[in-house]
C-alpha cells in the first residue's frame, strides 16, 4: 500500500507520451544551447520552459476555480460531502444547501471550503475553490 501511495503523490499516473517527448526535445534544446553554443540565450530558456511545463503536476499549469452558490437564491448548508484538500472528480457533490446541492464542475483537487455547515450561502457567493488543471471555459484565475 505504501508504494502505491507514494506513485499517486509523484503524479508520475498523469504523465503521457506527449510529455516525454516535450521533455526529450527541451533536453535537446539545452544540450545545442549549452554544448554546442547554437544560440544559447535563445535555446535554454526555451528549453527550460518546454520542461518545466510538461513535468507532471509541477504546478504551473494550475487553476483555481471558485466554485459559488448557483442556486439563485439565498441557501443554508446542510452538510458538506468531501474533506477539505481532497481529490475531486467531475460532477461529484461537494456540498449539499436547502436548496440543491453544489457539483464540483471539472476534476481537480479541493483547495478550502468558505462556508461550513449551518451557514448561509447568498447566491453567487463563493463557496469553495478548487486547483484544477483542466482547461475548461470555466472562469478560473491563474
Amino acid at each position: 500500500m505504501l508504494g502505491r501511495n507514494m506513485f499517486m503523490e509523484t503524479g508520475l499516473q498523469h504523465f503521457y507520451w506527449g510529455n516525454g517527448l516535450l521533455i526529450l526535445i527541451s533536453g535537446v534544446l539545452i544540450y545545442l544551447g549549452i554544448h554546442k553554443k547554437m544560440e544559447p540565450l535563445l535555446l535554454v530558456p526555451i528549453g527550460l520552459g518546454i520542461l518545466l511545463v510538461n513535468l507532471p503536476l509541477g504546478g504551473v499549469m494550475d487553476y483555481e476555480l471558485e466554485i459559488t452558490n448557483t442556486t439563485g437564491v439565498p441557501s443554508r448548508v446542510i452538510s458538506i460531502e468531501v474533506d477539505e484538500t481532497a481529490k475531486i472528480s467531475e460532477n461529484d457533490v461537494i456540498l449539499q444547501l436547502d436548496s440543491g446541492e453544489i457539483l464540483a464542475p471539472t476534476h481537480g483537487k479541493l483547495k478550502e471550503l468558505l462556508v461550513s455547515p449551518g451557514q448561509e450561502a447568498l447566491p453567487d457567493e463563493v463557496i469553495a475553490v478548487m486547483i484544477t488543471t483542466a482547461q475548461t471555459e470555466l472562469p478560473t484565475k491563474s
